[in-house]
Protein backbone atom coordinates (compact mmCIF):
# COMPACT_ATOMS: atom_id res chain seq x y z
CA UNK A 1 0.00 0.00 0.00
CA UNK A 2 2.77 2.26 0.74
CA UNK A 3 3.88 1.99 -2.56
CA UNK A 4 0.80 3.22 -4.34
CA UNK A 5 1.11 6.03 -1.67
CA UNK A 6 4.60 6.56 -3.82
CA UNK A 7 3.67 6.37 -7.01
CA UNK A 8 0.57 8.65 -6.08
CA UNK A 9 2.53 11.08 -4.84
CA UNK A 10 5.27 11.51 -7.76
CA UNK A 11 2.34 11.40 -10.32
CA UNK A 12 0.95 14.43 -8.72
CA UNK A 13 3.81 16.46 -9.17
CA UNK A 14 3.90 15.78 -12.68
CA UNK A 15 0.36 15.97 -13.04
CA UNK A 16 -0.14 19.61 -11.65
CA UNK A 17 2.98 21.17 -13.49
CA UNK A 18 1.41 19.67 -16.47
CA UNK A 19 -1.63 21.50 -16.37
CA UNK A 20 -0.60 24.67 -14.87
CA UNK A 21 0.45 25.97 -17.84
CA UNK A 22 -2.68 24.61 -20.37
CA UNK A 23 -5.34 25.92 -17.34
CA UNK A 24 -2.97 29.56 -17.50
CA UNK A 25 -3.51 30.10 -21.16
CA UNK A 26 -7.27 28.76 -20.59
CA UNK A 27 -7.90 31.51 -17.86
CA UNK A 28 -5.87 34.33 -20.03
CA UNK A 29 -8.38 33.41 -23.04
CA UNK A 30 -11.16 33.62 -20.86
CA UNK A 31 -10.33 36.95 -18.90
CA UNK A 32 -10.03 38.28 -22.24
CA UNK A 33 -13.43 37.64 -23.51
CA UNK A 34 -14.86 38.30 -19.13
CA UNK A 35 -13.46 41.79 -19.30
CA UNK A 36 -14.27 42.42 -23.13
CA UNK A 37 -16.78 45.72 -22.48
CA UNK A 38 -15.68 48.28 -19.89
CA UNK A 39 -19.53 48.51 -18.42
CA UNK A 40 -19.24 44.76 -18.22
CA UNK A 41 -15.80 44.52 -16.18
CA UNK A 42 -17.28 46.13 -12.99
CA UNK A 43 -20.53 43.82 -12.58
CA UNK A 44 -17.86 41.05 -13.06
CA UNK A 45 -15.75 41.92 -10.41
CA UNK A 46 -18.73 42.18 -8.03
CA UNK A 47 -19.57 38.76 -8.81
CA UNK A 48 -16.22 37.30 -8.17
CA UNK A 49 -16.50 37.95 -4.65
CA UNK A 50 -20.08 36.44 -4.18
CA UNK A 51 -20.98 33.45 -5.62
CA UNK A 52 -24.24 33.07 -3.86
CA UNK A 53 -26.19 36.01 -5.95
CA UNK A 54 -28.17 35.41 -8.76
CA UNK A 55 -25.33 37.98 -11.27
CA UNK A 56 -22.73 36.15 -9.54
CA UNK A 57 -23.86 32.85 -10.95
CA UNK A 58 -24.15 34.10 -14.45
CA UNK A 59 -21.50 36.41 -14.43
CA UNK A 60 -18.50 33.83 -12.85
CA UNK A 61 -20.45 31.00 -14.12
CA UNK A 62 -20.62 29.83 -10.82
CA UNK A 63 -23.07 26.79 -11.14
CA UNK A 64 -21.44 25.86 -14.55
CA UNK A 65 -19.25 23.40 -15.84
CA UNK A 66 -15.24 23.76 -17.03
CA UNK A 67 -14.82 24.83 -20.65
CA UNK A 68 -12.95 22.70 -23.15
CA UNK A 69 -13.32 19.06 -24.47
CA UNK A 70 -10.60 17.86 -22.57
CA UNK A 71 -11.88 19.83 -19.41
CA UNK A 72 -9.67 17.58 -17.01
CA UNK A 73 -7.17 14.48 -15.84
CA UNK A 74 -6.08 13.43 -12.82
CA UNK A 75 -4.54 10.76 -10.68
CA UNK A 76 -6.46 9.79 -7.69
CA UNK A 77 -5.23 7.42 -4.54
CA UNK A 78 -7.98 5.84 -2.46
CA UNK A 79 -8.19 3.97 0.12
CA UNK A 80 -10.84 1.96 1.82
CA UNK A 81 -13.21 -1.41 2.63
CA UNK A 82 -13.61 -4.31 0.10
CA UNK A 83 -16.42 -6.69 0.77
CA UNK A 84 -17.01 -10.23 -0.55
CA UNK A 85 -20.62 -12.13 -1.12
CA UNK A 86 -21.41 -14.24 1.22
CA UNK A 87 -21.41 -17.12 -1.02
CA UNK A 88 -17.47 -16.27 -1.55
CA UNK A 89 -16.50 -15.42 1.93
CA UNK A 90 -17.61 -19.24 2.58
CA UNK A 91 -16.29 -20.54 -0.62
CA UNK A 92 -13.10 -19.67 0.22
CA UNK A 93 -12.82 -18.85 3.44
CA UNK A 94 -12.29 -15.10 3.74
CA UNK A 95 -13.79 -11.66 4.79
CA UNK A 96 -13.55 -8.26 3.89
CA UNK A 97 -10.70 -6.53 4.46
CA UNK A 98 -8.39 -3.33 3.53
CA UNK A 99 -7.84 -1.84 -0.06
CA UNK A 100 -6.37 0.18 -1.89
CA UNK A 101 -6.48 1.77 -5.99
CA UNK A 102 -4.46 3.35 -8.16
CA UNK A 103 -7.00 5.49 -10.67
CA UNK A 104 -6.28 7.81 -13.72
CA UNK A 105 -9.25 9.53 -14.70
CA UNK A 106 -10.17 11.72 -17.97
CA UNK A 107 -12.68 14.26 -18.03
CA UNK A 108 -14.69 15.55 -21.86
CA UNK A 109 -16.78 18.42 -21.24
CA UNK A 110 -16.58 18.20 -17.77
CA UNK A 111 -19.54 15.88 -17.77
CA UNK A 112 -18.11 12.47 -18.77
CA UNK A 113 -15.81 10.77 -17.13
CA UNK A 114 -13.60 7.69 -17.72
CA UNK A 115 -10.93 6.24 -15.91
CA UNK A 116 -8.65 3.45 -15.08
CA UNK A 117 -7.32 1.58 -12.15
CA UNK A 118 -5.53 -0.87 -10.31
CA UNK A 119 -6.54 -2.33 -6.82
CA UNK A 120 -5.18 -4.36 -4.14
CA UNK A 121 -6.83 -5.73 -1.34
CA UNK A 122 -5.69 -8.05 1.56
CA UNK A 123 -8.66 -9.91 3.00
CA UNK A 124 -9.47 -10.95 6.64
CA UNK A 125 -8.24 -14.86 6.32
CA UNK A 126 -10.85 -17.03 7.99
CA UNK A 127 -9.03 -20.33 7.58
CA UNK A 128 -5.43 -19.77 7.76
CA UNK A 129 -2.55 -21.55 7.00
CA UNK A 130 0.89 -22.05 8.11
CA UNK A 131 4.35 -23.11 7.89
CA UNK A 132 7.68 -23.16 9.54
CA UNK A 133 10.62 -20.72 8.39
CA UNK A 134 13.54 -19.15 9.78
CA UNK A 135 15.17 -15.61 9.63
CA UNK A 136 18.10 -15.30 7.17
CA UNK A 137 20.22 -11.93 6.33
CA UNK A 138 20.83 -11.53 2.65
CA UNK A 139 23.40 -9.64 0.86
CA UNK A 140 23.44 -8.87 -2.77
CA UNK A 141 20.91 -11.15 -3.37
CA UNK A 142 23.24 -13.94 -1.27
CA UNK A 143 22.33 -15.75 2.29
CA UNK A 144 24.94 -14.87 4.49
CA UNK A 145 23.26 -16.33 7.65
CA UNK A 146 19.83 -17.60 9.13
CA UNK A 147 18.39 -17.92 12.89
CA UNK A 148 18.68 -21.41 14.38
CA UNK A 149 15.34 -21.53 15.70
CA UNK A 150 12.35 -21.52 13.27
CA UNK A 151 9.27 -19.33 13.38
CA UNK A 152 5.42 -20.25 12.26
CA UNK A 153 4.58 -17.78 9.23
CA UNK A 154 1.11 -17.11 8.95
CA UNK A 155 -0.97 -16.43 5.93
CA UNK A 156 -2.59 -13.96 4.19
CA UNK A 157 -5.39 -13.55 1.50
CA UNK A 158 -4.86 -11.18 -1.37
CA UNK A 159 -6.96 -10.27 -4.19
CA UNK A 160 -5.48 -7.74 -7.37
CA UNK A 161 -7.76 -6.00 -10.52
CA UNK A 162 -7.72 -3.85 -13.01
CA UNK A 163 -10.59 -1.83 -14.05
CA UNK A 164 -12.05 0.37 -16.60
CA UNK A 165 -15.19 2.95 -16.08
CA UNK A 166 -17.24 5.54 -17.87
CA UNK A 167 -19.96 8.03 -16.35
CA UNK A 168 -21.64 11.27 -16.25
CA UNK A 169 -20.73 14.03 -13.10
CA UNK A 170 -22.70 17.28 -12.85
CA UNK A 171 -20.28 19.98 -11.25
CA UNK A 172 -21.75 23.09 -9.29
CA UNK A 173 -20.00 25.68 -7.51
CA UNK A 174 -21.21 27.28 -4.27
CA UNK A 175 -18.15 29.57 -4.18
CA UNK A 176 -15.88 30.63 -6.82
CA UNK A 177 -13.18 28.39 -4.47
CA UNK A 178 -15.00 24.82 -4.44
CA UNK A 179 -17.00 22.79 -6.91
CA UNK A 180 -19.35 19.78 -6.30
CA UNK A 181 -19.51 17.12 -8.17
CA UNK A 182 -21.69 14.03 -7.78
CA UNK A 183 -21.44 11.39 -10.38
CA UNK A 184 -22.12 7.82 -11.40
CA UNK A 185 -19.85 5.48 -13.39
CA UNK A 186 -19.83 1.93 -15.10
CA UNK A 187 -17.13 -0.32 -14.94
CA UNK A 188 -15.52 -3.19 -15.10
CA UNK A 189 -12.71 -5.23 -12.83
CA UNK A 190 -10.61 -7.33 -14.68
CA UNK A 191 -9.26 -10.11 -12.04
CA UNK A 192 -5.76 -10.52 -12.25
CA UNK A 193 -5.25 -13.95 -11.38
CA UNK A 194 -7.39 -15.83 -8.62
CA UNK A 195 -7.75 -14.61 -4.79
CA UNK A 196 -4.70 -15.69 -3.28
CA UNK A 197 -3.92 -17.31 0.75
CA UNK A 198 -0.09 -17.18 0.84
CA UNK A 199 2.05 -17.60 4.00
CA UNK A 200 4.45 -14.90 2.91
CA UNK A 201 7.64 -16.12 3.27
CA UNK A 202 10.20 -17.33 0.67
CA UNK A 203 9.39 -21.02 -0.78
CA UNK A 204 6.16 -21.06 1.77
CA UNK A 205 2.96 -22.09 0.50
CA UNK A 206 0.53 -20.51 -1.40
CA UNK A 207 -2.89 -21.19 -2.29
CA UNK A 208 -4.84 -20.38 -5.40
CA UNK A 209 -8.49 -19.63 -4.35
CA UNK A 210 -12.05 -20.54 -5.77
CA UNK A 211 -12.85 -16.85 -6.50
CA UNK A 212 -11.22 -13.48 -8.09
CA UNK A 213 -11.79 -9.89 -8.46
CA UNK A 214 -13.94 -9.91 -11.71
CA UNK A 215 -17.11 -8.45 -11.56
CA UNK A 216 -19.23 -5.53 -13.49
CA UNK A 217 -19.93 -2.74 -10.93
CA UNK A 218 -22.06 0.83 -10.77
CA UNK A 219 -20.09 3.21 -8.30
CA UNK A 220 -21.74 6.23 -7.30
CA UNK A 221 -19.23 9.07 -6.49
CA UNK A 222 -18.71 12.76 -4.76
CA UNK A 223 -15.85 14.92 -5.40
CA UNK A 224 -14.99 18.02 -4.10
CA UNK A 225 -12.57 20.03 -5.27
CA UNK A 226 -10.63 22.90 -3.44
CA UNK A 227 -9.34 26.42 -4.76
CA UNK A 228 -10.54 28.05 -7.67
CA UNK A 229 -8.60 26.03 -10.22
CA UNK A 230 -9.18 23.25 -8.62
CA UNK A 231 -5.79 21.20 -8.46
CA UNK A 232 -6.40 18.94 -5.81
CA UNK A 233 -9.92 16.71 -4.91
CA UNK A 234 -11.31 14.38 -2.05
CA UNK A 235 -13.67 11.78 -3.59
CA UNK A 236 -15.87 9.57 -2.00
CA UNK A 237 -16.56 6.49 -3.89
CA UNK A 238 -19.28 3.14 -3.14
CA UNK A 239 -19.15 0.37 -6.41
CA UNK A 240 -21.70 -1.68 -5.73
CA UNK A 241 -20.80 -5.04 -7.93
CA UNK A 242 -23.24 -6.28 -10.32
CA UNK A 243 -21.81 -9.95 -10.67
CA UNK A 244 -19.05 -12.40 -9.58
CA UNK A 245 -17.30 -12.80 -5.86
CA UNK A 246 -17.16 -8.90 -4.91
CA UNK A 247 -19.65 -7.13 -3.10
CA UNK A 248 -19.10 -3.83 -2.59
CA UNK A 249 -15.73 -1.52 -2.42
CA UNK A 250 -15.91 1.67 -0.50
CA UNK A 251 -13.38 4.02 -0.79
CA UNK A 252 -12.15 8.06 0.47
CA UNK A 253 -9.41 9.17 -1.77
CA UNK A 254 -7.25 12.28 -3.02
CA UNK A 255 -6.73 13.11 -6.49
CA UNK A 256 -4.53 16.02 -8.17
CA UNK A 257 -3.78 17.05 -11.60
CA UNK A 258 -7.32 18.93 -12.70
CA UNK A 259 -9.94 16.47 -11.39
Amino acid sequence: MARYVGIAAATCVWASASVASAQAMSESESESERFASATGESARAEASADCSSPRARDERRCFTVREGTVSGGYVGLDVGLLTLTDATEQRVGAGAGPAAQLRLGLELWDRLVAGVGLGFAQLADHAPISDQAVDCDVTAGIVTSCDDAPHTGKSVVRALFFSLEAGVQERFRPSSRVSLAPGISLGQNLGLGSIKRVVECDGCRTQRLDGSGRGTYVVPFFRVTLDRVGYMAATLRSAWFLGGDLQQLTTLGFECGLP
